[in-house]
């Protein structure tokens, strides 16, 4: 299998501070995307505001039409809660996602 991210569009701002939730200015935005796909994880570079650009290729090999791709996308400045996506650990602020049935 072989996966070209180009960008992201419509992101959401992830939520900061403590006590009083707000969301944080698109400018310190700074998403990566992770891919999974059966047993085999991929992320790329970060990259800058709710619009991102990344144009990054990877290839999966042994993918059947059974397995099922995962895009997620993070904010991976300071960590947070904790979340759990199949058997990966993810703890970066989740700004949105997507499942791939191959």
């Amino acid at each position: 299998l072989h996966v070209e991210v180009v960008k992201c569009s419509d992101l959401q701002k992830p939520r900061v501070g403590s006590v009083y939730k707000t969301r944080m200015s698109g400018e310190r935005v700074t998403p990566k995307v992770d891919i999974y796909v059966s047993n085999q994880q991929a992320s790329t570079q970060t990259s800058r505001g709710t619009e991102p650009t990344f144009k990054e290729h990877f290839d999966f090999p042994g993918i059947t039409a059974l397995d099922e791709l995962v895009v997620r996308v993070a904010h991976p400045g300071r960590k947070s809660m904790s979340t759990k996506i199949g058997m990966f650990n993810v703890k970066d602020k989740f700004m949105g996602s997507v499942v791939v049935p191959l």
